[in-house]
């Protein structure tokens, strides 16, 4: 049964029962309706997991999620474009909502019970990335081990930031033992990376490049920001390279070679339009790749790709399956 079945199936199951499951949630009685939630979620994936939250437009808000994980991502997105219209009832979902109002309360982790509101970060502004790396403090991380004390950090990123906030924002993430001597209140955190956005408003191209030990230069023009959790459903990765003969001595294309590449690239996401985005641009050694993304279950990319590179001379192209951009998360 493809994925496509299993959302469907999945939707068909919960128009039979979200009535019963808003009520079970009203009488405080959701326990007995959570492991019939739990098989029809396994039944999409059994790493994908799932929630019930206070809704922001309706009563309640099905959440399914891929914890972070980049692989389930696109089902998840999937899963959310085929929910039936929100009503005063329910809303859906496909990543963790922020909820900074959690830092208010206590968290229990084994033996210890957290204070929320003690929690302090240390952060790093990377301004060409658009991306912040954080250490996270608690008091009670001294008398923690590492996996416990990790879980909590990503706990309350994921409640200051929502899931795809720390996905789109935060690089790094470290649990520290030590307090920082820059620790700031870990609520500061949102305006912090609103501060980021408003700077960044536009997108923009980064140059990159590296050398080679036999003198060749590797030279990459990438998106910035480059974050894939922007386009959820673009998991594909498009490589179309183009040869060129013309060129320097450090492999680089002479003006010439130069001119007819940038009419290629201009002519090829012509073609694609919308259909797929380009992430970053390589050229080394007399070849020039263009990294480009789309939707796996639209072949329209991959079709007008392959047309574009058969009647272009020099020209090749592969495709295979890439969420979370791994190709060019080099080039962030």
């Amino acid at each position: 049964m493809s994925g496509n079945e299993r959302i469907a199936g999945f939707w068909r199951w919960w128009a039979g029962r979200s009535d019963r499951i808003a009520a079970a949630i009203g009488a405080g009685t959701v326990p007995e309706c959570s492991d019939e939630i739990s098989a029809q979620v396994d039944a999409l994936h059994q790493d994908l997991q799932w929630e019930l939250a206070p809704g922001r437009r309706a009563q309640h808000a099905l959440v399914v999620t891929a914890g972070g994980n980049p692989e389930l991502r696109p089902l998840a997105e999937r899963w959310f474009r085929t929910a039936p219209q929100g009503d005063p009832v329910w809303e859906y979902r496909p990543a963790r909502a922020a909820d900074p109002q959690a830092l208010r309360h206590d968290l229990a982790s084994g033996p210890h019970t957290l204070g929320l509101d003690q929690t302090e970060l240390a952060i790093a502004i990377d301004e060409d990335r658009q991306l912040l790396d954080v250490s996270v403090h608690h008091p009670l991380f001294t008398d923690m081990p590492e996996e416990p004390r990790n879980r909590v950090s990503y706990l309350v990123l994921d409640w200051l930031l929502g899931e795809d906030g720390v996905e789109r924002w935060v690089g790094a993430i470290e649990s520290v033992v030590e307090r920082p001597d820059d620790a700031l209140p870990a609520e500061a955190l949102p305006e912090i990376v609103d501060g980021l956005a408003e700077r960044n408003p536009d997108g923009k191209w980064a140059m990159l490049e590296g050398r080679g030990e036999d003198g060749s230069v590797l030279l990459v023009t990438a998106r910035r920001p480059l974050k894939w959790i922007d386009y959820p459903l673009f998991d594909q990765h498009i490589g179309v390279t183009l040869g060129y003969t013309e060129q320097h001595p450090a492999g680089l294309p002479s003006p010439e070679a130069l001119t007819w590449l940038r009419e290629a690239e201009d002519e090829l996401t012509g073609i694609l339009g919308d259909s797929a985005v380009l992430a970053a641009v390589a050229t080394v050694n007399g070849q020039r790749t263009f990294h480009l993304y789309a939707d796996s279950q639209d072949r329209t990319a991959r079709d007008r790709a392959s047309k574009w590179t058969e009647a272009t001379h020099g020209a090749r192209v592969e495709v295979y399956t890439d969420p979370g951009w791994r190709t060019v998360s080099r080039f962030a």
